[in-house]
């Protein structure tokens, strides 16, 4: 009797990820994740040229939210990208959170919950610079994250365990930092594109993109985790910094201006990765490069 529940619930549960992943394979969901990786690529290229551009002096915000109200300055022009941009937000973001819920690419294996988890982390992210982009579409706008990180760190602090909760959250970006590390080191990302259907140049130059992109972000999250940290140590939220004053902190440093090139090359590096992906990202019912289509 028991078997036989297990075997019922275990079939239902099959039977609701494979409708799932049909669901995942639509061609309007395939082209709406693909116009997000392009409007990542984007947003990443506008990123690594202002990092660069700070490198050399100029001064700007650097992050996501800093490119995105850049196209506000190009009159009704950036008005028709800005709704372009929130259509590719609105895309990729449906696309990560069918990642946390199932697994459309059919990865599996060890690191499944980890991948789901920063699947959901990505589509949070993502819903929250298209809330960001409407916003800027209305003429409203919420700041960069070098306003909104200090005063949601502030918001932390407030609360009962305040530092204790600021603290780990420093602790996890910190963690995701190491582990885009990780990932960069072993280019597990590379199981996401269409290895098959690309020369092997393009597999070449799409790898080491992803390993500097992955690194350059790695390094920055890291950063801004740490700087996290110390706001929780000394229950200053003044001292939790985004990607502009992680840039700016590294700026000051003796080799600061080094660090800010090779950072802002890793952004634009990660910005070609992210077309490269839009291209050739493997869609729900595709196999793996190396494997056959019975799994074995």
């Amino acid at each position: 009797m028991t078997h036989d529940v297990g075997d019922r619930a275990r079939a239902a549960e099959a039977k609701a990820e494979s409708g799932a992943r049909r669901a995942a394979a639509n061609p309007a969901l395939e082209l709406a994740a693909r116009a997000g990786w392009v409007v990542k690529g984007l947003l990443y290229l506008v990123m690594g040229v202002l990092g660069i551009g700070l490198a050399l002096g100029r001064t700007g915000a650097t992050d996501q939210r800093g490119s995105l109200q850049q196209l506000t300055g190009l009159g009704p022009l950036g008005g028709v990208l800005l709704v372009a941009v929130a259509v590719g937000l609105a895309g990729y973001a449906l696309w990560c959170y069918l990642g946390a819920l199932l697994d459309p690419l059919g990865r599996g294996g060890e690191g499944s919950a980890g991948r789901r988890l920063a699947a959901l982390g990505g589509g949070i992210a993502y819903t929250g610079l298209l809330l960001f982009c409407v916003q800027l579409l209305f003429g409203q706008s919420s700041g960069t994250s070098d306003r909104t990180l200090p005063e949601a760190v502030a918001t932390l602090l407030d609360r009962p365990f305040g530092p204790w909760l600021a603290g780990g959250a420093g602790v996890a970006c910190i963690g995701a930092g190491i582990g885009q590390l990780v990932q960069a080191a072993r280019t597990s990302f590379q199981k996401d594109l269409d290895r098959e259907d690309m020369t092997e140049a393009q597999r070449t130059a799409a790898v080491a993109l992803g390993r500097v992109g992955a690194a350059a972000r790695g390094g920055v999250l890291i950063v801004i985790g740490w700087f996290v940290v110390q706001a929780a140590a000394f229950h200053d939220p003044h001292q939790a910094k985004g990607l502009g004053g992680a840039f700016g902190a590294l700026a000051m440093q003796p080799v600061g201006r080094v660090l800010l090139v090779a950072l802002g090359l890793g952004f634009v590096a990660l910005a070609l990765y992210s077309f490269a992906a839009a291209r050739w990202m493997r869609m729900p019912g595709a196999t793996p490069a190396g494997e056959s289509s019975s799994g074995s």
